[in-house]
């Protein structure tokens, strides 16, 4: 077994500030202005993004990976920074995203915890299609088809499904993070459980 040497706690915060460091770097190679859209007929109640220091709101949903509810409070790290990714399978933005956020997981996995958030589905084919979109799946009307169109995602993305959520019809997370056109957060729970 290998030998972990304590570390005090002011090496912890440097350790911490570190891994605070490469989680802004990873944000900064995300493409976010391209993957967030503003659209009056489906966002009326449109939110601001959180800040830097906000406390994160909690909200429920299903793991994709067993279908069993679960809330995003349960998937917070209480020891590394969090990074929450929302999106849809019909975002052609967030889909083609994915290859690179394999890359960062990878590469950051060590330093960062990730939870995707599987939202509302952005350009849904009865709602708000692009035609040149390659996926096509309607606006779920229950929490079943919406399991449905994230494992159909999931297929495309497997790596992903052990830290997948679905959000709830209620569109907890999706509305309490602003996150309707997809989004990422990095919450650190170690640091006051704010966003950073």
């Amino acid at each position: 077994m290998a030998h972990v040497p304590l570390q005090t706690p002011e090496q912890c915060a440097q350790a911490n500030d570190r891994h605070i460091q490469w989680v802004r770097k990873a944000a900064e190679q995300m493409p976010l202005g391209q993957m967030m859209h503003w659209r009056p007929e489906v966002n009326e109640d449109w939110r601001e993004p959180l800040r830097v220091g906000d406390t994160p709101p909690n909200g429920e949903g299903l793991l994709a990976s067993s279908g069993k509810f679960t809330t995003l409070y349960h998937h917070l790290d209480p020891n590394k920074p969090t990074v929450l990714c929302f999106g849809s399978h019909t975002c052609p933005n967030f889909r083609a995203f994915f290859p690179q956020l394999q890359e960062l997981v990878a590469v950051f996995s060590p330093h960062v915890h990730w939870v995707n958030v599987y939202t509302r589905e952005a350009h849904a084919a009865d709602e708000w299609a692009l035609p040149e979109n390659t996926v096509q799946h309607r606006q779920p009307q229950d929490i079943k088809d919406r399991l449905e169109a994230c494992r159909a995602f999931l297929k495309e993305f497997p790596a992903f499904s052990p830290w997948t959520i679905v959000d709830s019809m209620a569109n907890t997370l999706a509305d309490g993070y602003a996150a309707s056109g997809g989004r990422f957060y990095v919450v650190d729970m170690a640091h006051d459980g704010e966003i950073v």
